[in-house]
């Protein structure tokens, strides 16, 4: 079984900076090359941080293609020092 792990940097447009340089962070622009990534890896389970509503809205349509489904869980730990 292989577990993938993946932070997606939480921005949904592209900024001026990457604008100027020709490049695009969207959402739009980074979804179907992350898709992409996470098949190719052949990952069996994906864990996503900072996904945000609309790259979950673009990329489960491909991923479920391939029975891949999403579920949501948060688990905060109180640890007083």
């Amino acid at each position: 079984m292989i577990i993938l792990s993946n932070n997606q940097w939480k921005c949904d447009k592209n900024s001026p900076d990457w604008e100027a340089i020709g490049a695009d962070g969207s959402a739009e622009a980074r979804a179907p090359k992350l898709v992409k990534a996470y098949l190719e890896a052949g990952a069996d389970i994906i864990g996503l941080q900072e996904n945000s509503v609309r790259m979950t809205e673009l990329m489960l349509p491909e991923l479920r293609k391939y029975y891949f489904d999403f579920i949501s869980v948060c688990i905060l730990r109180n640890i007083c020092f």
